[in-house]
């Protein structure tokens, strides 16, 4: 286990595996970086990319300062990319999903994720931010 500490004095938990470009895995709101199908999803990727499963704050190993706010978890992945020199893709499933589509949306480009590549699976249905509701297309 690694940690990095995110802008707000949070401090993320995340496991690296693998070589090549970054991917950070974005789990659902009641997983964490052990949970089984990410585990499972972690070891497909490792063959060729570096992967960086975490544990979104407040859950697992990680802690959470508060109070909670949507953009303090995407900070998180901010810091996550950071770590990995400044560039990664970002791949999130359920809330996770949401999480990542609201940070790559086109209305949240000065404060979104400087991700490479954005894939969401199993997301919940877009707010009613214009921006989600393309990304999410």
């Amino acid at each position: 286990m690694q940690t990095v500490t995110s802008k707000d004095g949070s401090r993320i938990a995340y496991d690296r595996y693998g070589s090549g470009p970054a991917v950070i895995l974005v789990g659902g709101a009641l997983g964490n970086r052990k949970f089984k199908k990410m585990e499972e999803l972690t070891q497909l990727l490792t063959e060729r990319c570096t992967v960086l499963n975490y544990d979104r704050r407040g859950r697992g190993d990680s802690t959470e300062a508060k109070p909670f706010a949507l953009e303090r978890e995407i900070e998180d992945i901010q810091t996550l990319i950071e770590a990995e020199g400044g560039s990664a893709s970002v791949w999130g499933w359920s809330s996770g999903g949401a999480l990542t589509l609201h940070g790559w949306a086109p209305a949240s480009a000065s404060s979104g994720c400087p991700s490479t590549r954005c894939r969401s699976w199993s997301h919940p249905r877009p707010s009613g931010r214009p921006g989600l509701r393309r990304a999410a297309r």
